[in-house]
């Protein structure tokens, strides 16, 4: 989840990226075709369309932080192609380009692209996109914009494509007929053929993703896996139903719940309203419900979610085990609680007592809201139980998510 401190420098950070791009793509192109990426032709190199792929995917980040819904885990691959397109765009020009064109690599429009636009869109990937869930094989992906490009720019090479005056090749290292050509080596630029230059610019790609995956696992890690022993550890209660007197218990029941959180750090519920052997009551409670046979918890926890919210959920950990009585129904109910993080919203499938019996509706609160709520609703026997079975797993999340301090 976001915080709204990261989320207010998150959209800090996109609208320098957006502004950066957009002046420094403006300002080279009117910098007429004598200046290195400049003029009308200027669209023809990756620098420009990087930026502009960072401006664009900047521009729909803002708009999913606006509207606070719940971001698809695709937005996530989505972001990393750009920071890792872009951070190649900064490190071929600054460490490649620039060493040979002296004072003329400083200008205000390399800066804002090569350097700015770099800067704060990898800035805006570690405070926006801890929360996601990236895998090794997602590298896969940031692969896709510089070999298009590798490929686009050869069909040019090979039709004559005029990039700058009298060279039909963006880059010296793209140059097919260098002294170097493909394979060989030369004594002076591009120093290796285009095929070694392209081997070690996929190195520098798969390295750099690999070394952001990684800092991103470890900003996660640390925000939520890495607080204390308490956290780690699975929730265990037992309580006891001190509404009605026990009698006897006549089945067990086994239960999946969750913790549905979103991006935006709201969580969600179901209310209950309901008129019954356990009264008349308004009701907050985690979505789940039984486990049917044979079926696996986590696969029943993800059917439940659908069913009751319409979400597609990723089941990030299980929070714990709470076992608690309906000693009215002669019940005991052992209940599997996980945290699972909100893909994305649809239809939901409700059950008909669920819509006539119970009227299901959901709740999207923030976390001191919902402590508010089963507060609130702890007004009646139903109430109380659930609120007692239910408070300490929200505590835990709360803990989990980084919202609350854990002790050490």
């Amino acid at each position: 989840m976001i915080s709204k401190k990261d989320r207010i420098i998150s959209l800090i950070l996109k609208a320098v990226v957006f502004a950066a791009a957009v002046a420094g793509t403006v300002l080279s192109a009117a910098s007429g075709r004598h200046v290195f990426m400049g003029g009308g032709t200027v669209f023809m190199y990756f620098t420009i369309q990087s930026n502009l792929f960072a401006a664009a995917v900047s521009a729909a980040g803002a708009v999913l932080l606006l509207r606070k819904k719940p971001v698809p885990g695709a937005w996530y691959v989505v972001r990393l192609v750009m920071a890792v397109a872009i951070t190649l765009t900064g490190a071929v020009f600054c460490f490649v380009l620039a060493p040979t064109m002296w004072k003329a690599a400083w200008s205000l429009p390399n800066i804002l692209t090569h350097v700015i636009v770099p800067a704060a869109s990898v800035a805006d990937l570690f405070v926006s996109c801890r929360q996601g869930e990236l895998k090794k094989h997602d590298l896969l992906f940031v692969l896709i914009p510089p070999f298009s490009y590798v490929i686009y720019a050869g069909i040019g090479f090979a039709a004559g494509w005029e990039f700058s005056p009298g060279n039909n090749y963006p880059y010296f290292f793209l140059n097919w007929g260098s002294p170097a050509g493909a394979f060989g080596f030369s004594d002076r630029l591009p120093f290796m053929g285009c095929f070694w230059w392209i081997l070690l610019l996929t190195g520098l790609i798969c390295g750099t993703g690999l070394l952001y995956l990684a800092l991103l696992e470890k900003l996660k890690n640390r925000g939520r896996g890495g607080k204390g022993r308490e956290e780690k550890e699975e929730l265990y209660l037992e309580l006891s139903d001190g509404e009605w007197p026990f009698e006897y218990t006549d089945h067990d029941r086994q239960i999946v719940r969750a913790i549905v959180f979103d991006t935006e750090g709201f969580l969600y519920f179901v209310r209950a309203e309901r008129n019954d052997a356990f009264g008349r009551a308004t009701l907050i409670e985690t979505s789940g419900g039984g486990v049917e046979p044979g079926e696996e918890l986590e696969g029943a926890v993800r059917r439940e979610l659908k069913e009751e919210l319409g979400a597609e959920v990723e089941v990030v950990s299980k929070i714990g085990v709470v076992s608690d009585y309906y000693n009215l129904i002669h019940r005991h109910n052992i209940n599997n609680y996980y945290l699972c993080r909100a893909l994305s919203f649809g239809e939901r499938h409700l059950m008909p007592d669920e819509i006539e019996d119970f009227h299901l509706s959901t709740l999207r609160l923030s976390f001191s809201e919902a402590v508010a709520e089963y507060e609130s609703r702890a007004c009646t026997p139903i109430g109380r139980l659930i609120a007692n079975r239910e408070l300490p797993v929200l505590m835990r999340a709360g803990k989990m998510l980084g919202i609350i301090p854990v002790e050490e």
